[in-house]
């Protein structure tokens, strides 16, 4: 499932115009437990505080929130959850049988390759961020056709990974 919201509104007086935005994007990922989720927010701000002085902001803020599964990559390309779930022998036998165990961790006969929907059960792979971007600026009117513009920004991030292998997976 995929929802997609945004909202916006702007308008002002004859010294300030103003647009203020909302987003929300979020997304079930095709692999269970993998989702991606963004909030977004936007302030446009301008005011003419007297006829030689203006100022004004650019700011936004985003935070996301995505919680994944493993892809391999590098050196362990082929390690990654969809490729197991292509390496992984199927579980040929009765589910009624004694003998059965849907939660079989390594199947011997594919070189030992953890159980794909275990392996994405258990592991826990999630990335969230966070980021504030402020910029502002002050435009002076020296005379007539001359005007001096001053900006400055700064830019404020957050990010944190979480990686959890249980020990019960061939990579934990």
């Amino acid at each position: 499932h995929k929802t997609e919201h945004q909202v916006s509104m702007s308008g002002g007086s004859k010294s300030t115009k103003y647009t203020v935005s909302l987003g929300l994007y979020d997304e079930d990922g095709i692999i269970i437990n993998s989702d991606f989720t963004r909030l977004s927010g936007r302030v446009n701000l301008d005011t003419k505080i007297n006829d030689w002085l203006t100022v004004g902001t650019r700011s936004s803020i985003n935070y996301i929130n995505n919680n994944g599964q493993w892809s391999g990559g590098g050196k362990n390309e082929f390690a990654g959850t969809v490729f197991k779930a292509l390496k992984y022998r199927p579980i040929n036998m009765n589910p009624s049988s004694e003998d059965f165990d849907p939660g079989e961790m390594i199947d011997e006969f594919s070189n030992n390759t953890s159980n794909p929907l275990v392996f994405a059960n258990d592991i826990v792979k999630r990335k969230t961020s966070s980021q504030v971007l402020l910029n502002g600026y002050l435009k002076f009117r020296i005379c007539k056709g001359l005007e001096l513009q001053i900006t400055g920004g700064a830019a404020l991030t957050n990010a944190r990974n979480s990686n959890f292998y249980p020990s019960h997976t061939d990579i934990g």
